[in-house]
């Protein structure tokens, strides 16, 4: 079952990102790129956890996919909520410093010698995987990219009076919480599960996000 919703999320996450290169074609956007590399690093990590549920054992070369995807989905979704919340220039700079460690935590972990080994949702979560530069990198870029999900699109719902940017940031801490809420005993299934719906959340938020509010024009009767 588990195996299955995470194949699930893998199609969603492709259709989503699908649905945006559709218009990226039509009509570029820098933001909108951004928000499309996010998708497909949310279709690479699901993949690597759909193909390692079943066994439950992750193995060297899926694990080393996992965490490059898993960190950069957060760090291009931080630039593309950058976008919307801040202007262009100061997101163009954030946007080179999330692809700067993004790059250098792919360097790494091509590099690192890795032993993933242990419970399939501990070795999820990175408890005693990565150690010293890894773990360093791993977690300023996911660490850095998740508070700039969550306040700047709280800070931008609260500023623009929109619903769109808060429904953003509950979709990413609801994704957070999804291993956590797995490992209190309510199963295995419920990490997918939370993760497809928070990413349902997310797409919809970034959708509303685009609706720009116009003052009506009085009209007399």
């Amino acid at each position: 079952m588990s195996a299955g919703l995470f194949f699930g999320a893998v199609a969603l996450a492709l259709g989503l990102g699908g649905a945006l290169a559709r218009r990226q074609i039509r009509r570029p956007s820098p933001s909108r790129a951004w928000w499309m590399a996010s998708m497909l690093g949310y279709a690479v990590a699901f993949t690597a956890e759909a193909v390692t549920v079943g066994p439950g054992q992750w193995t060297v070369g899926w694990y080393r996919a996992y965490l490059v995807a898993s960190a950069e989905l957060v760090a291009t979704m931080a630039v593309g909520c950058a976008y919307l919340a801040w202007r262009a220039p100061v997101a163009r700079g954030f946007a080179i410093g999330m692809a700067t460690l993004t790059a250098a935590l792919l360097a790494w972990v091509v590099r690192a010698p890795l032993r993933v080994a242990g419970p399939w949702l501990a070795v999820d979560a990175g408890q005693h995987i990565l150690q010293g530069w890894g773990a360093l990198l791993y977690g300023v870029t996911a660490g850095v990219g998740g508070a700039v999900v969550v306040v700047s699109c709280f800070w931008s719902a609260w500023r623009r009076r929109a619903l769109g940017p808060a429904v953003i940031g509950a979709g990413a801490l609801l994704s957070s919480a999804a291993g956590s809420l797995a490992s209190q005993g309510l199963g295995l299934w419920v990490f997918p599960l939370v993760n497809l719906i928070a990413l349902v959340l997310i797409f919809l938020g970034y959708e509303w996000s685009l609706v720009v509010r116009r003052p009506q024009v009085g009209v007399s009767a």
